[in-house]
């Protein structure tokens, strides 16, 4: 029975990592210094403790994005579109009657906006309408990177 178990190597790999702990532990001054480049937000300065404090240890190189995030505004004048909205009205019997009989007979669109406006139901205006767009693209360009780091 043949065993391809990762555990010998899974076991290395934690044996390695509590002796960095521990090298880590016996240096208070070096955790100091970790925690305040972490603090500070500087990633080089974690690197350089870090690569001070445990020698050999082979930190891996800062990861770079091969992609350039590009940002296009499209400028274009504003269109002026017409917003209608409800007017919350009783209408009177006769109005009603004229209402139903306009419909009934069939009308286009704009004229039952017009009838609907004059009836008062309705409040209409004109309003500008911004068109402008913002598109963002990101564009891998090939060589920013060099081989290995993203």
């Amino acid at each position: 029975m043949k065993n391809d178990s990762p555990a010998p190597e899974i076991q290395d790999r934690m044996r390695g990592a509590a002796e960095l702990l521990t090298t880590l532990g016996e240096r208070p001054e070096s955790l100091g210094d970790l925690r305040g480049a972490l603090d500070a937000l500087d990633p080089s300065r974690f690197r350089r403790v870090l690569h001070e404090t445990l020698g050999g240890l082979e930190v891996p190189p800062d990861r770079c994005d091969p992609y350039v995030r590009v940002i296009v505004t499209i400028l274009k004048p504003p269109k002026f579109v017409r917003r209608c909205e409800w007017v919350f009205k009783r209408l009177e019997p006769a109005e009603g009657a004229t209402l139903a009989d306009s419909v009934a007979g069939g009308m286009s669109a704009e004229r039952l906006t017009e009838v609907l406006e004059a009836l008062g139901i309705i409040k209409c205006e004109w309003v500008p309408e911004d068109q402008s767009q913002t598109l963002e693209v990101d564009k891998f360009v090939q060589g920013v990177c060099p081989p290995g780091t993203f």
